[in-house]
């Protein structure tokens, strides 16, 4: 359970400290947003569960994208997914790998086809 909510460093400081509380100060970090361009507007016009199945294989996706290029799925929340990298002590290339990842985000939802039959895929921002 932790693994799903925790970056691996801070499961091992939980282990090997037994801190209670995880405080951790960065000097840098990049911090990386996507979300699918309409939406709200996709939502309404297709069923659920059309819905859940564009976001899980867009959502895998990035998840294999994450580890591509080792950086930290933070959060999902409706269409929205966010990665950090830096966090985990390599300052040198954060944004380096943040950056590969977005552009390969935006190569793999190419693969996914807008449900209205448009002939377009599925776009982020």
């Amino acid at each position: 359970l932790l693994e799903r909510m925790l970056p691996k460093h801070l499961i091992s400081d939980l282990k090997r400290n037994d801190r209670q509380m995880i405080v951790e100060e960065h000097e840098e970090v990049t911090i990386m947003f996507s979300d699918i361009v309409q939406y709200t507007a996709l939502a309404a016009s297709i069923k659920t569960e059309e819905l859940i199945q564009i976001l899980n294989t867009m959502f895998s996706g990035f998840d294999e994208l994450c580890d591509l290029h080792n950086c930290y799925k933070v959060e999902t929340i409706g269409d929205a997914y966010m990665v950090v990298a830096g966090h985990d002590g390599q300052k040198a290339d954060h944004a380096d790998r943040v950056l590969a990842m977005g552009l390969d985000m935006l190569e793999s939802v190419r693969r996914i086809p807008r449900p209205d039959g448009s002939g377009g895929h599925i776009q982020i921002r």
